[in-house]
């Protein structure tokens, strides 16, 4: 399901980011940074049935639901 979503997400971040920090000319950090972002949407992805199976679905609705918010 992640990544449904991410790749999308990081493309188009990814413009703005590769502008703001002068990307262009460094493919390797480019290439980090993308490795980073997915590597990190696994392992939330991968942890949070854990997490939810422990806490229960409640309270794990009520935080993605605040944290959602927060970022908008």
């Amino acid at each position: 399901m992640i990544q449904g979503w991410i790749t999308p997400v990081l493309l188009v971040l990814f413009l703005y980011i590769k502008k703001e920090f002068n990307l262009q000319s460094e493919p390797t950090i480019e290439g980090l940074i993308v490795a980073m972002s997915l590597i990190g949407a696994t392992l939330v992805t991968t942890c949070s049935g854990a997490i939810s199976d422990w806490l229960g679905d409640d309270p794990c609705s009520l935080y993605h639901r605040f944290s959602i918010s927060l970022a908008v």
